[in-house]
């Protein structure tokens, strides 16, 4: 790779950039994308875990898997 070619991150990089994101995230929403993709639960699991509707759980989930990609873009070079 020369001086003038980018570096491309490599999946350490994204996995590194993924976690401090995620890290970063307010608590609801870093629990909900856990529950969601770390922990395996359907959004009626989670429905019944947060005591909360399924919509209302598709509509964190949405937001904040939006929030986690800006964070994710704002750390890339």
């Amino acid at each position: 790779m020369s001086a003038a070619e980018p570096r491309r991150p490599d999946a350490g990089d994204e996995a590194h950039d993924l976690a401090e994101a995620l890290a970063a995230l307010p608590g609801d929403r870093r629990a909900i994308l856990s529950l969601r993709y770390l922990e395996g639960f359907s959004t009626a699991g989670i429905a019944g875990i947060l005591g909360i509707p399924e919509g209302t759980v598709k509509s964190r989930l949405h937001n904040a898997r939006n929030e986690l990609r800006k964070r994710i873009e704002r750390a890339q070079p």
